[in-house]
């Protein structure tokens, strides 16, 4: 399993989601990114296999997405870097 985070759209998905995909579905998302020619479409970081993601592994996301978490820092729990992550996304 990999967990991918999205910064296009690419059906069934959306920008800003964050599943963790089988080999066969993260082989079905290639081709159809390779298909439509969308540069870019998501961030792997790796296997997840039931655990959550590190702070390192979401501030690297929130840096692919673009996302501006202000003072945020590796210095923040998970909790706190989780939660800026989202109010970013809505913003």
């Amino acid at each position: 399993m990999t967990l991918v985070t999205f910064k296009n759209d690419v059906f069934p998905y959306c920008k800003g989601d964050t599943v963790d995909l089988d080999k066969d579905e993260l082989k079905r998302v290639d081709k159809l990114v390779d298909d439509r020619n969308i540069e870019g479409a998501y961030s792997a970081s790796g296997s997840a296999a039931g655990k959550p993601p590190t702070k390192k592994e979401l501030l690297e996301s929130a840096l692919d997405e673009g996302l501006d978490l202000g003072e945020i820092s590796d210095k923040n729990t998970v909790a706190e870097i989780t939660e800026a992550i989202q109010t970013a996304r809505q913003d």
